[in-house]
């Protein structure tokens, strides 16, 4: 069997490595969609990842023969270690050939890399924050997922498993099939909120979703997620950044915002998700 060797992404080569080994692995396969190379060439900029500013970030690749046969991402999230008071190095972006000595020898490095930074615990994939993919398909392999969704092989799971790996949370994907009419309950429920409570719906221009609007739903995002595994808190940098890459692309009518009309702020946005 040949040797496996695991090298740092430090070159234009390796990086193209990185990128690409995903060819191979996902070859014919009709769920799977590539990430765009701008974005994963992001992940590892300061200037487009503010996330960078409190984060350690090291990209692997693993080869075999010569040939790229698997990546992985080490991170260590200060911020987060200090919320959870952990000591956790943090794998993403994990993909490799049906070859057990290829993830054993991915994680290997990590755990190695993670270790020079005081890191005791090995645990993923989770990226810098939860807008990064994360998580490891463990059933329904033959479905679609949605655009933010990871798909891996089947085997992925089984060689986590016989790496010592245990599954310590689900996170579930849910379909919800919208009715055509709002049901009586809820439609009382809103009526409630809105004659009692004060709250109303509005739908707001990019330029004023671009402002303080937005950073009040992203710091309702981080009040409602705080309690949410492995949850690391956005900075004032990091919302800037969301909001200006995602709000000039998205149509303004699907980005409701709920405000409390008694204090004019908001209570429920779309970075908040259901949680309001």
């Amino acid at each position: 069997m040949a040797e496996i060797q695991v090298r740092k992404v430090n070159s234009r080569q390796t990086l193209k490595d990185f990128i690409h080994v995903v060819d191979g692995i996902y070859q014919g396969c009709r769920q799977y969609v590539p990430d765009f190379e701008s974005d994963i060439k992001g992940l590892f900029d300061p200037k487009l990842n503010p996330g960078l500013a409190f984060s350690e970030i090291q990209p692997f690749v693993a080869y075999q023969d010569g040939k790229a046969v698997g990546r992985i991402v080490g991170i260590v999230n200060h911020k987060a270690n200090k919320t959870w008071q952990t000591k956790n190095v943090r794998f993403s972006m994990i993909e490799f050939i049906d070859d057990q000595a290829v993830s054993r020898a991915l994680i290997e490095a990590v755990e190695t890399w993670g270790k020079g930074y005081g890191m005791e615990h090995i645990h993923g994939p989770l990226g810098v924050t939860d807008f990064d993919k994360e998580g490891m398909l463990v059933e329904d392999f033959d479905m679609n997922g949605s655009m933010t969704a990871i798909y891996n092989p089947p085997y992925y799971p089984q060689h986590m498993e016989a790496l010592g790996f245990e599954k310590e949370v689900d996170w579930l994907q849910i379909r919800i099939n919208i009715p055509e009419a709002v049901p009586a309950k809820y439609a009382r429920v809103a009526q409630y909120n809105r004659e009692a409570i004060g709250l109303r719906v509005e739908k707001f221009s990019k330029k004023e979703i671009m402002g303080e609007l937005g950073h009040q739903a992203f710091q309702l995002f981080n009040q409602a997620y705080e309690h949410i595994f492995g949850f690391s808190e956005l900075s004032s940098e990091q919302i800037d950044h969301f909001l200006k890459k995602y709000v000039p692309v998205v149509d303004t009518k699907m980005i409701p915002i709920i405000l409390n009309d008694k204090k004019a702020k908001v209570v429920c946005g779309p970075s908040a998700g259901v949680t309001c």
